[in-house]
């Protein structure tokens, strides 16, 4: 039996891997490479984690993700694309800001789905300001490091303000309500019930503002469904099986395919409920999905990939030579127009699109 676990924090990761009788000190060697494989598509947990679940069946392993609160998923069929990307309804209130050039964007988001969404906002002109914990965002720290801050962070938050929130502080989450009067746009991918849990859904922010949430499993009905992370709806889609070749087995792409879909997805909706707020002087509400984001690629493909797909090509066949070494890419003349670096010194991608 082939499954995905997905545990967000490092206590359900521990008591999911010591429900199984593993060895404290894998548990531990294993915990970040786990957590960083979604910026750093690759996974190599310690060995003794593999053989603890080889040494179970997968209904002791569901009982101890049950028990622990980690999130398991066997590997199922492809579905039928079931999610439209995005959906838009109106909100109370009338919009004040309709006719403002300058978008101003609060973003709630964690790992890639919502940054990039807003990121893209960025891209566009808006003003982004993030929403961190107290003491900011741990994945700043995330190496390789550009300077003092994750290079890897800095590709999805570059040009972003930042104001620090506890979000189980009732005084820090009004701040944030204030905080949204002179916003156009809040943007978040919480887990499902926390918006509401912590007024701040739809209903609980100014009148007129772009409520924008991207999320798991919007758009759509599947049963048992498990955490809406990316490795999670490949494996509960059946996407995990069509981004294989028929001769190896199922299994996500660590490549984050969703996520990545997701955010683009997540930024359009984001654009059409600016655009009907302008049209009707109404605040809106849109919801995109990783859901969605994996209906697009189902509805997209033709099956599984055939054998010998992810063979290396040999040396007959011929190739354009880019750089050997990533550190050369930035001063390569051939990529001028769409590589340079930041104002820390950061290789960073140039805007996509121009404005005149």
């Amino acid at each position: 039996m082939r499954f995905e676990v997905e545990a967000l924090v490092p206590e359900v990761w521990a008591a999911f891997w010591n429900g199984l009788g593993t060895d404290g000190a894998a548990v531990r060697g294993g915990w970040k490479p786990y957590q960083f494989r979604y910026a750093t598509a690759t996974a190599p947990i310690p060995e003794a984690l593999h053989t603890a679940t080889r040494a179970a069946t997968f209904r002791y392993i569901t009982e101890v993700a049950a028990v622990s609160g980690a999130s398991v998923c066997a590997l199922h069929a492809p579905v039928e694309p079931i999610a439209t990307p995005w959906r838009i309804r109106p909100t109370a209130g009338p919009a004040t800001r309709t006719n403002g050039t300058d978008l101003v964007v609060f973003e709630a988001g964690r790992r890639i789905q919502a940054p990039l969404a807003a990121h893209l906002l960025g891209l566009l002109g808006a003003t982004v300001i993030r929403v961190e914990p107290p003491g900011g965002d741990p994945l700043r720290g995330m190496p390789p490091m550009c300077q003092d801050t994750s290079a890897r962070w800095l590709a999805l938050n570059r040009g972003k303000g930042a104001v620090e929130i506890d979000l189980k502080d009732p005084a820090d989450r009004q701040r944030l309500r204030d905080r949204l009067a002179d916003a156009d746009v809040f943007l978040h991918n919480w887990a499902p019930g926390n918006a509401e849990r912590w007024r701040l859904a739809a209903p609980d922010l100014p009148d007129g503002i772009v409520y924008a949430y991207t999320s798991g499993w919007g758009g759509g009905e599947l049963p048992d469904v498990p955490l809406g992370t990316d490795f999670m709806v490949q494996a509960r889609t059946g996407l995990a099986e069509l981004v294989r070749p028929s001769d190896e087995d199922p299994a996500p792409s660590l490549m984050t395919l969703v996520d990545v879909l997701g955010g683009l997805i997540g930024a359009e909706a984001v654009l059409a409920g600016v655009l009907t707020r302008r049209l009707t002087g109404r605040g809106v509400a849109v919801e995109s999905s990783l859901l969605g984001a994996a209906s697009a690629l189902l509805a997209g493909t033709n099956g599984r990939p055939a054998p010998g797909f992810r063979v290396p090509v040999d040396g007959r066949v011929e190739g354009v030579d880019v750089v050997t070494d990533l550190a050369a890419l930035p001063g390569d003349p051939r990529f001028a127009a769409v590589v340079g670096r930041d104002d820390r010194g950061c290789p960073a991608l140039v805007s996509p699109w121009r404005f005149q």
